[in-house]
């Protein structure tokens, strides 16, 4: 039988950690962010549309999306992530439905889709289960600041663009807390797994 998993969570807490464990596990992993890039490359028609809505200075000189720039925009800018997101989630969810739908073709029994906005989206209409992976809030900073070198009132405004744990874990079917170390999130997903 074929099972569609939703993993999300808030940026930091181990979610594409989560997804890689889960990849060697045996699961056909779906990375939304990777979409995300797929569906704003030179030559897409969401690329066209976010020239048209914001400017083409969100360009790069090679004809890419600034994705740093345009992020610095939408991080801070509820309305022009609204409008961005208007862009690019119904391609988004369309690339990820395709994908599913091989998936099963194929005879995938554990499909996962990683999408860090995956509650309160069109997604969740595509998922068995929502599993959501959080991690306590200091973990969480000291992580984004080692891995995407930013200040601390970078991640509190990025943050603030995402759910909050709580608001997340209402709406889980499974909330696993990686606040340790990757065997033991990895130990945590295996005990998820064998208790279906």
């Amino acid at each position: 039988m074929i099972k569609v998993i939703g993993l999300t969570g808030q940026m930091g807490s181990g979610k594409s950690l989560a997804a890689s464990i889960l990849k060697e596990m045996g699961a056909a992993v779906i990375d939304a962010d990777e979409l995300a890039r797929q569906v704003v490359a030179v030559g897409q028609p969401a690329l066209s549309e976010i020239c048209a809505a914001f400017g083409c200075q969100y360009l790069l000189p090679e004809g890419e999306l600034d994705r740093q720039a345009l992020g610095a925009l939408v991080f801070a800018d509820d309305k022009a992530r609204y409008r961005l997101n208007a862009i690019t989630h119904p391609r988004i969810q369309e690339k990820a439905q395709g994908l599913i739908e091989q998936y099963s073709v194929k005879g995938r029994e554990l499909i996962v889709l990683d999408a860090a906005l995956l509650i309160g989206s069109d997604f969740a209409d595509m998922l068995d289960e929502i599993w959501l992976i959080t991690a306590p809030a200091e973990q969480i900073y000291t992580r984004l600041a080692w891995r995407d070198s930013l200040s601390r009132e970078e991640i509190t405004a990025r943050l603030k663009t995402q759910l909050p744990p709580e608001a997340q874990a209402a709406k889980a079917d499974l909330v696993i807390v990686n606040d340790s170390d990757e065997q033991n999130l990895r130990e945590k997903l295996i005990r998820a797994l064998t208790s279906e």
